[in-house]
């Protein structure tokens, strides 16, 4: 080719990086795609938050206190984590009002009588573990 000319490839068979640079393009579309399909919509929140000590009842006055991070949900969150938990309902001995719980692990939530919930759970912030949130 005169001048140093470049010819451009004719075909992705003869053109290995124009055919890697279009399947990293279709592998990343692709992905985008299946990931926004199959999860789940995102929803607001309602509740409260409060950073916390380890201890839930009387701390030592010394004890750090912003280890964890407790979570009360209500609303349609906390209706739709009642729902979501496996265990059966059990009546609820603490507000002893006829209101039914569920726990699985450290997350427990509340059906009211009224038929409004609440949940409660907690994340020990250094270990990314579920904790306890609430005490009767």
């Amino acid at each position: 080719m005169p001048g140093g000319a470049k010819v451009a490839c004719m075909s992705l068979a003869r053109c290995p990086r124009v055919r890697t640079s279009a399947r990293n393009i279709a592998l990343t579309v692709g992905m985008s795609l299946a990931f926004s399909l199959s999860a789940a919509d995102p929803k607001r929140l309602t509740g409260t938050y409060a950073l916390s000590p380890a201890s839930l009842i009387d701390p030592a006055p010394g004890e750090q206190k912003d280890t964890h991070l407790r979570l009360h949900l209500t609303g349609a969150a906390a209706t739709d984590v009642y729902r979501a938990l496996r265990s059966k309902p059990k009546r609820d001995e603490c507000l002893d009002d006829g209101s039914l719980s569920k726990t699985q692990g450290e997350i427990m939530c509340t059906r009211h009588v009224k038929g409004d919930h609440e949940c409660w759970f907690g994340i020990e912030l250094k270990t990314r573990k579920v904790v306890a949130a609430s005490v009767c």
